[in-house]
């Protein structure tokens, strides 16, 4: 059976898998070239000098990286009381390089610049075997947030994330309260499951955000965040029905992004790992989206 759309999908999955071989290429983010100077009237009628726009506040503020040295990054960390923030990620990896050029230098993390000490982490470089060894990536990118005083891990996110959902991740992370406006209990569940994940808990991260989700009322802003987890979760876990039911029950009523693009791809990977039979051709074959969704996944590059 040919899937053509589900080739589509994959293609804007939110992580890479291990490292490709060497005809593999790194596709580049440009801006549109400018039109050519020849094609231009000879004679332009003159235009009036449009007023200088005052610059965003922020705008040109960009996170500052340590590169590769996890030592001088926990030892400022400890020094500031902060924790760490770790990029790892591949120069082979078409998500890792969205993430380093668009989503991390985008102003809208700049807020966060004193939050954290900010270490980006190359996993093919040698020097960091230590701290992959510490704490593997197993896809990429994956992002973490750990105690710089104990080297416990707070945190852990595989794959993209625009700069605004990444941002209400680290934010969720800083101030989760229980009674919060934002989703009261429902969001400390979910920082709580992220914690349990970032332990390598993944049967507790499931029932924490399994829990989150039954907690969190109305428009709760962080679902389409928890769905994704969850997907992701019940995958390492091997629970492959489990993922599938939740990509049928949830993906259609999923607002557009890389949330409803992992649990989809979550759950077609899922699907296709069933026995061979006909209604788990049914099942797959139900999950591949329909024309209606050419927004499913964000334009990653409007985030420059």
């Amino acid at each position: 059976m040919r899937l053509p759309v589900v080739i589509f999908v994959a293609c804007v999955s939110a992580a890479c898998g291990p490292r490709p071989g060497p005809a593999a290429t790194v596709r580049s983010i440009t801006p549109q070239e400018p039109a050519s100077a020849a094609s231009a009237p000879l004679a332009p009628a003159p235009i009036a000098a449009k007023p200088a726009e005052s610059p965003v506040p922020g705008a040109s503020e960009k996170l500052k990286f340590i590169e590769d040295d996890y030592a001088a990054a926990r030892t400022q960390a400890k020094e500031r009381g902060l924790p760490l923030f770790v990029d790892v990620w591949a120069s082979w990896c078409h998500s890792c390089m969205s993430m380093k050029e668009v989503v991390l230098p985008d102003p809208a993390l700049v807020g966060l610049k004193d939050a954290f000490v900010w270490l980006s982490v190359d996993s093919e470089n040698t020097e960091n075997s230590a701290f992959l060894d510490r704490f593997p990536a197993k896809s990429l990118p994956t992002l973490w947030v750990i105690d710089a005083k104990t080297e416990a891990p707070i945190f852990k996110w595989i794959g993209v994330a625009t700069a605004e959902e990444l941002r209400a991740l680290l934010e969720d992370e800083k101030g989760a309260k229980p009674g919060s406006s934002t989703g009261g209990d429902a969001t400390v569940l979910w920082v709580q499951g992220n914690r349990a994940s970032a332990e390598g808990h993944a049967e507790q991260a499931v029932n924490l955000y399994r829990q989150a989700l039954r907690s969190g009322k109305g428009e709760w802003p962080h679902r389409a965040k928890v769905l994704e987890a969850l997907s992701a979760r019940l995958r390492e876990l091997g629970r492959t029905r489990d993922a599938v039911d939740l990509a049928t029950k949830e993906v259609a009523n999923m607002p557009p992004g890389t949330s409803r693009v992992n649990v989809l791809v979550n759950g077609i990977d899922a699907a296709a790992a069933l026995p061979p039979t006909k209604a788990s051709r049914a099942e797959l074959a139900s999950l591949t989206p329909s024309p209606s969704w050419s927004t499913i996944a964000p334009d990653c590059t409007s985030h420059s």
